[in-house]
């Protein structure tokens, strides 16, 4: 079975404090989404990667200074994850 839907889509640098680029796409899906919790212990190295993720593509976009932008993804990241 598959189903049409209107989705957002919106990059991780958005959501980590650059500029907001968003647009509007029709996506076919075929697809089941499966949503599991995860340990705190399984989360700490995910939010890590994630933070160093969005601190390299906001600095190498020019959004953040190096020296703060470690601290600043953490700070966005916490505040868009559970």
């Amino acid at each position: 079975m598959s189903a049409t839907a209107q989705v957002e889509i919106r990059r991780l640098d958005a959501m980590c404090g650059a500029p907001k680029l968003s647009s509007q796409v029709e996506v076919t899906m075929g697809v089941r989404v499966r949503l599991a919790s995860i340990s705190e212990a399984e989360f700490g190295p995910y939010e890590q990667a994630a933070a160093d993720a969005c601190a390299e593509e906001n600095v190498q976009a020019g959004h953040w200074e190096a020296v703060e932008a470690l601290e600043r993804a953490r700070q966005s990241l916490r505040r868009i994850l559970p």
